[in-house]
Order: C-alpha cells, then structure tokens, then sequence
C-alpha cells in the first residue's frame, strides 16, 4: 500500500474550444469555426473539385489546425521504404501495342479499347518501375507527425507513398518524400479536426488520395507520369501528336520518357508540341482533339 498523502489527479483534458463544457456548446463552438473556415478555403481556393465533392488541399489543413490551436509536430521524421521484389516482366512480342484513340464509351469497340490501354498502363507502370530501381531511387516513403493542442497530444497520423502508385512511379525521391511528408500532416490533422471539415461541407481527403475513385475510374493508380493538368487528357493528346509527326515513334512511350526525365511532362513541352504539329500542316481533324487539351491546360 502506498504511503504517500498526495492526492493523485487525472491528468488534464484537452479540449478543443475553451469554454465549451456541454454537447450543444461544443456543436456551436465547431460550427462557428467550420463557417469562418469554409469561407477562408473558398476565398483563397484551398480545394480542388474531383467529381461532386471539394478536396481540401494540405494549406486548408494547415488553416483549420490554427484555427482550432492544433498543430501537427513530426514524429521520427521521414523514413525511406525498402524495396520489395521486383519481378521481370515477360510480354508478347515485346511489349503492348499502344491502343490508340480512345472511342466513345457508347461503342462496341469502348471495352476493347478499355482492356489495351489497362495493359498498356500496366506495361508503362512496370517499366518505370525498373528504371527507377535501375537508377538508384528509392521505393517511397513514409512521414508521421503528432497533433498537438496547448502541449498535449490529440492525435496522430502518417502518411507514406511508393512507386506502387503509377502517378508516382517514375518520380524524384525529393517528390516523393514531400508527398508522403503532405499526408502524413493532413491524417495527423484530420484525427482530431476532420469532423470540422465536413461540417464545412469538404472533404477530408487529399485529391491525390481519392481522386481515381472519386472519378470514377479504376481505384489502382493512374498514369505513370506527373499529373500536368486536372486529369491526364492533354498528355493522352501529346502522345498522339508525337504518333501523328513521327509514325514510327510510340508517341505514349516518348512522353513516359519525357516524363522520368522532368520529373513530370512540363506544360511548356505539349505547348512545343502542338506547335510543331501546327508548323507541320496537320489536317483540322487532327487540331481538333488539341484544341480541347489546350482547354484542360490554360
């Protein structure tokens, strides 16, 4: 039995909203702060539209965090993630042939079209992949962070991406590990303070997590380039013109490769593209399809 005449107490609580003792202040409290945070993201863009839904971006995190006094503090900080195996692929006569002009999804030949460029993809996927072992780069990464409030923990999260992901799959390390750094914050922020943004009317969820599902496209990974534009319909386009100047060029390969080497297709390069094809005397039918990317792309 202890003998100690210390009466021992409960360590503190944490609330979020000082002041704030009953269920219907604590509503009050939260929605005062999900109005004044839904008009800071809508003034200042915070948010990128997938779908019918806003994703809020890592800045609209880092808003409400210090709106609410939460902060997210690293924990162990950026870890790099082993390699797993990696297996040669063997395909028919090489690799897959490059499934063309996407028809529309009405026609018969919609599915057809759908399941080569599904192995088209995969194919690209794998290649990078290989490339970027062959390189020396590394797998992914993985950052996690505590959410503190007035020096106690109300959270944690982590957040990690790897070359599993065709978006990331030809990517620089330093890329990769920002990103994983940016999730890592927002799950860690989203523990304690998620409800609020959906009391705001966004979602939770960075655009890089849900977009394919959100879309409505498969929920693996997309294309294996960096995103340029808000999907991949402009790069889709470039490979095409590339394939229209150069016959004998796999117009998406070239761009799979433009892509490892600038870490992402920069804009200024389809511009340079279009522009040749303009310079070559292509017909109108073959601009039309351009001039929607350029759409996309301004």
């Amino acid at each position: 039995m202890s003998t100690s005449t210390e009466i021992e107490r409960a360590p503190e609580s944490v609330v979020l909203f000082s002041g704030a003792a009953t269920p219907d202040e604590v509503i009050a409290a939260a929605t005062g702060v999900a109005d004044r945070f839904s008009d800071i993201v809508k003034r200042q863009r915070l948010y990128k539209r997938i779908g019918d839904r806003d994703h809020i971006l890592i800045e609209a995190w880092q808003t409400i965090g210090s709106l609410t006094g939460v902060f997210a503090v690293k924990d162990g900080g950026v870890r790099e993630l082993p390699w797993p195996e990696i297996e040669r692929l063997i395909w028919v006569a090489d690799e897959p042939p490059f499934p063309g002009r996407e028809p529309r999804r009405e026609s018969e030949e919609w599915s057809i079209w759908k399941a080569a460029d599904e192995l088209r993809k995969t194919f690209e996927h794998h290649q990078a992949i290989e490339r970027a072992h062959a390189l020396g780069k590394a797998w992914g990464f993985a950052a996690a962070f505590r959410a503190v409030k007035d020096g106690r923990e109300v959270g944690w999260g982590e957040g990690r991406v790897d070359r599993s992901e065709r978006t990331w799959a030809g990517r620089e390390d330093y890329a990769m590990s920002s990103m994983g750094q940016t999730r890592g914050q927002s799950r860690t922020l989203g523990a304690p303070l998620r409800f609020i943004v959906k009391l705001a009317g966004y979602e939770p969820t960075l655009p890089e997590d849900d977009a394919p599902a959100v879309a409505g496209e498969p929920t693996g990974p997309v294309a294996p380039w960096g995103p340029v534009t808000d999907d991949d319909e402009a790069l889709k386009a470039a490979a095409d013109i590339v394939h229209q100047i150069a016959p004998e060029v796999d117009g998406a390969a070239f761009i799979v490769d433009m892509g490892t080497y600038f870490d992402g297709v920069p804009e200024a390069n389809l511009k340079m593209l279009r522009a040749l094809l303009r310079r070559l005397g292509e017909s109108r039918t073959v601009e039309a399809p351009v001039a929607e990317a350029e759409e996309v792309t301004s």
